[in-house]
């Protein structure tokens, strides 16, 4: 009786998922459900519940991670500031894309997912990319509310255009204890 009633009223019985919290910022940032940001988040957001490092983070961090390196890969630019347990979600997601499973690689070729396998392949393959995030590592703005400054994201270039941006270099702790910022 309780669970008719529920269902009439659509309350759903179960646990918020990271696609439930990816349609949310999808909607937020006025991104489509269908196009290729919102599949390569959803290969990535698979790609991530695979990985027993990422099991114990939030869901809503793991969507925003993924909606971040997904408009990142496909756009070349970069969304709103992530916070620290985000930015440490990237950071892990960002290490499982050098390996992803074969079935998983089979799974997101489809048209269905606008073939994000393929376009996340490519981001990797890519020279550019590649030697982009190992010397400058990825682009995060200030903390600064006060500054005001247009960011930019140029992979053939390889810096921000702007003033204020600091540097996120993986695997160096200076000036930062966690993430080395530069």
């Amino acid at each position: 009786m309780e669970r008719f009633i529920l269902i009439e009223l659509k309350f759903y019985l179960g646990h918020v998922s990271s696609y439930q919290f990816m349609q949310i910022y999808s909607k937020m940032w006025m991104i489509s459900p269908d196009s290729k940001i919102a599949g390569v988040s959803k290969y990535l957001i698979e790609l991530a519940s695979l990985n027993r490092k990422c099991l114990g983070v939030l869901p809503s961090a793991i969507a925003k991670s993924c909606l971040h390196l997904a408009y990142l890969i496909v756009e070349g630019k970069q969304l709103p500031n992530l916070n620290t347990t985000e930015n440490m979600t990237l950071k892990l997601i960002y290490e499982c894309l050098r390996s992803p499973p074969n079935s998983l690689v089979k799974k997101f070729t489809s048209r269905e997912y606008g073939q994000a396998s393929l376009i996340v392949q490519r981001y990797n393959d890519d020279s550019i990319s590649k030697q982009y995030v190992i010397q400058n590592g990825l682009l995060t703005p200030p903390k600064d509310e006060g500054m005001k400054s247009e960011f930019q994201f140029d992979p053939a270039v390889g810096y921000s255009v702007g003033f204020g941006y600091r540097k996120w270099v993986p695997g160096v702790t200076e000036g930062h204890p966690i993430f080395g910022w530069n």
